[in-house]
């Protein structure tokens, strides 16, 4: 992933967030956990990067374990500045995950959708609806096939 993102995985009576902090140019840049608050039924969690000291580049993330069901924000801290980022709920037997545009978002204009798939063969069919209508649907290849999650981009 080039930006970041959060997945929630209810996993029996426990939530496993993932946060994956994105392309970072730099090996050695970290992400760690700045912070958690519970305001109201939603937890906060504050993820701080730091880095880099090293030109490659990194994907750094970090998962954290709650021991019950949660709903859960992901915020980053860089360079002073707060961010929210998205969460994704996902289910153990998933198999495709829309990162851009979120779900459920109003399509104003062309987008191209950008996602995770796990599907077998490779193939991905995307359906576009507007509630009532078929707007457009097609079948093309993901990066990798199940069960490893491969890359998949339409538009």
């Amino acid at each position: 992933m080039k930006t970041p993102v959060a997945y929630l995985l209810e996993h029996g009576d426990q939530t496993v967030m993932i946060f994956a902090a994105g392309e970072r140019p730099g090996a050695t840049y970290t992400v760690e956990v700045d912070g958690i608050a519970r305001p109201a039924k939603v937890f906060v969690v504050n993820f701080r990067i730091q880095g880099p000291s090293n030109p490659a580049v990194s994907y750094p993330y970090t998962i954290i374990t709650f021991d019950a069901r949660v709903d859960a924000v992901a915020r980053t801290i860089e360079n002073a500045q707060v961010r929210e980022w998205p969460v994704i709920p996902m289910s153990q037997d998933q198999r495709v995950v829309l990162l851009h545009p979120r779900a459920g978002s109003l399509l104003t204009e062309r987008v191209t959708l950008v996602g995770k798939a796990r599907v077998t063969g490779g193939n991905l069919s995307v359906e576009i609806e507007d509630g009532h209508y078929v707007l457009a649907y097609d079948t093309f290849k993901v990066s990798r096939v199940a069960p490893a999650w491969g890359d998949s981009k339409y538009g």
